[in-house]
Formats: structure tokens, C-alpha cells, sequence
């Protein structure tokens, strides 16, 4: 599911609410006609085609605040880092089930001194690729000057769909892509000032060095015209340095438990199974949740077997076995009884089948909570 396909799933005036609440600053922002004006918006978005891309996935990235603790900023990430750099941390796992907001001051100092050495092995096992992150940090990129229809495009994650954060993502999304209002207009003349402001500062490396010396002004200098006086004491310091690293842990902690559901969304870590996002081709056998309406091919939450795999390892045959009136080239409706005489039947075949079937169950299972059948689509 992409972006503009989420909006048209949420309730436009809860949807309003969630946003006001979170994103307006004075009262006065949600009063008189802003409810019709974000109406206005929303359909100027679903009238507009989304660019389809195969590789850009808007998250909600946790940030936790002392003031008001846990908030999420919109960004983008890429389905191929998500993949190449994802690890699952000791660190973290040993954390499961603390909530961030839990950590008190007692708690803090030593995770801050775990945190602080994923930081130095970050160093050591990305180099320069990501400076200052801990492995399997996966670097993530604002976009409120992307054009809308590129954002419209985006990749949602399936497991925010009809989750309690649906709203919440949705309006983060809408926050980050009326940054410059509702007029794409303003957004237009903003992208171009940062492109004239990106030019200047090449040039401005171009020049030799004595003459970059002479353009630029010290930070005291800078401190002195916009009156920065840093007047608190050293205690003052520490504490607030050790507030920011406590934080620090809170978020890293939030974020990586986000990155992991994301990380499952895209990824089966299945012998036999991949997800979509790992289709390469048409040639497989997709597992659709609930029955298949003949027009929807390649869902998000979907699960797919390769032609190839089904005939290497007899899956085929099995199904002919198994699966009464099985036809390869048409869907196959599998309702609960069903699945439990596959899995057990199961039992008669090769191991390779045997490993096949219990590599779906979870899938399945997760399934039959929300449908009462499941459609193996003919290829």
C-alpha cells in the first residue's frame, strides 16, 4: 500500500482531529474553515497519479523528548538498507519489554555506556558510511521538499495498516508534506531557494582556502550577534548532557523496536518463501490473505512460492494430493479444515515439503485472525 492509498483508507475528520491535535500549534490553527481547507487538501492529493517506486518506504521514526516524551518524525528509508544493514542487537533484545518512558535516572548511566560502545563499533563496522551509528543503523532522509506525487508514492509499512498508529502515521506523513503549506506552489519556490542555497555553498568550496577563511566568522562571532550566552554552570552542563544521552537511549531503544517490525514487513528470512518486495519476476504462486477478488496481484502482505521452487521440491505434486480439485493454473481457497489436513498430511512427504508448510504456518495463522480463508493464486 502506498500513501495516497492510506489516506483514502482513513476517516477524513478523525483523520483532521489526529492532525490538529499534533501539528497545530495555537488554537486558533484549528477554528473557522481549516477543517475545509485540509478537506481541500486531502483531495487535491487523491486527485494526483502517485509515482510508483520500488525501493522508498516512509516510516515513523520514534523520538523521545523530556517535555513531552515520545513523539514520531516522518522519514524515508530505503528498502535495499533495510535489507543490507538491519541487525537484530543484544542490547536491545535484552531491553524487551522495558518502555522507554520506564528508564530512570538509576537505570540510564550503564545502558548510556552500552549505547556509547554500539557507537565506536558503528564506527568500525560502517567507516564513513554512517559516522556516530551503531551497526545495523539504518540512515533515514527527510523529504518535505520532495514533490507530492513522489510522496504520494511512497511505501507504507503493512503493519501500520489498521493498527492503533495508523492516524498518527498518516498525519506525520501530512505534516512533513504541508511544511510549506497547502499551496505545492510555495513548496516549489522553497525547493528552489534550497537548490540556490546548495549552488552557493559549492562555489563557496570551489574558492581557495584563504579566501573560504575570509567569508567565514567565528563561533563566538556568531554566538555575540545572535546573543547565544551559554550561562549555566558546569553542573548545569552535565546534567543536561546527561538528560540528552538518556534520551538518546530512549529513542535508539523505540526506534529499534519500529525498525524491527519494519525489517519483518519486507523480509521473510524463509528458505522456501519471499515477501513482494523480493519478487523478482511474475513467475510465482502468491499466498493472498482472504479470497482473492481476481483484480489485486502482488500485495504487500502477501507471501509467494517461485514456479520453481514448487516444482524442485514437489509442492505440486503434493497439493494434487492433497487439495481437492487442485489445478496449478487456477486459485486454490484453503479455509482452516483445510490447513490442518495439509499440515498433517505434510507428514507422509519429503522433509523439503515438511519444512515448506511449517514456514507458512505463522503467515497462515495471522491470517486466519483476520479472515477465514486464505487463496493460493494459480500461476
Amino acid at each position: 500500500m502506498n500513501v495516497q492509498e492510506l489516506i483514502l483508507k482513513c476517516d477524513r475528520q478523525r483523520l483532521f482531529e489526529e492532525f490538529a491535535k499534533r501539528f497545530c500549534d495555537k488554537p486558533e490553527d484549528i477554528k473557522g474553515d481549516a477543517a475545509q481547507r485540509f478537506y481541500d487538501f486531502l483531495d487535491t492529493l487523491l486527485a494526483k497519479t502517485p509515482v510508483k517506486t520500488d525501493d522508498d518506504i516512509v516510516i515513523c521514526e520514534p523520538v523521545y523528548d523530556s517535555d513531552c516524551g515520545l513523539y514520531y518524525s516522518s522519514t524515508v528509508i530505503s528498502a535495499k538498507d533495510l535489507k543490507e544493514d538491519f541487525r537484530v542487537l543484544d542490547f536491545f533484545e535484552e531491553l524487551d519489554g522495558v518502555a522507554a518512558e520506564s528508564i530512570s535516572d538509576e537505570m540510564a548511566p550503564p545502558l548510556i555506556e552500552k549505547l556509547d560502545e554500539l557507537f565506536e563499533k558503528g564506527r568500525e563496522f560502517l567507516g564513513d558510511k554512517l559516522t556516530g551509528s551503531f551497526p545495523g543503523h539504518i540512515e533515514s532522509f527527510a523529504y518535505e521538499y520532495e514533490p507530492w506525487d513522489k510522496i504520494l508514492g511512497y511505501i507504507v509499512p503493512p503493519h501500520i495498516i489498521c493498527s492503533p498508529m495508523q492516524y498518527i502515521f498518516t498525519a506525520s506523513v501530512l505534516y512533513e508534506m504541508t511544511f510549506f503549506g497547502y499551496d505545492e506552489k510555495e513548496l516549489d519556490r522553497e525547493r528552489k531557494e534550497l537548490e540556490e542555497s546548495v549552488e552557493e555553498i559549492e562555489q563557496f568550496k570551489s574558492l581557495p582556502p584563504e579566501q573560504q577563511k575570509e567569508q567565514l566568522e567565528s563561533f563566538e562571532e556568531f554566538e555575540r550577534e545572535f546573543g547565544l550566552n551559554d550561562n549555566r554552570t558546569n553542573e548545569e552542563k552535565e546534567h543536561d548532557m546527561f538528560v540528552m544521552k538518556k534520551n538518546g537511549v530512549k529513542t535508539s531503544l523505540e526506534w529499534y523496536r519500529e525498525m524491527k517490525k519494519v525489517y519483518a514487513d519486507f523480509t521473510c528470512d524463509m528458505k522456501y518463501f519471499i515477501t513482494e518486495r523480493e519478487r523478482d519476476g511474475t513467475w510465482y504462486h502468491e499466498w493472498f490473505k482472504g479470497k482473492h477478488n481476481g483484480e489485486t496481484f502482488w500485495n504487500d502482505d502477501s507471501i509467494l512460492l517461485s514456479v520453481e521452487t514448487m516444482r524442485d521440491i514437489g509442492v505440486y505434486d503434493f497439493f494434487y494430493d492433497v487439495i481437492p480439485n487442485y489445478d496449478a493454473y487456477e486459485d486454490a481457497v484453503i479455509d482452516k479444515d483445510l490447513w490442518e489436513n495439509i499440515k498433517e498430511r505434510s507428514k507422509e512427504y519429503s522433509t523439503q515439503i515438511q519444512e515448506c508448510i511449517a514456514e507458512a504456518e505463522s503467515w497462515v495463522q495471522k491470517t486466519f485472525k483476520q479472515y477465514d480463508v486464505f487463496t493460493i493464486i494459480g500461476q
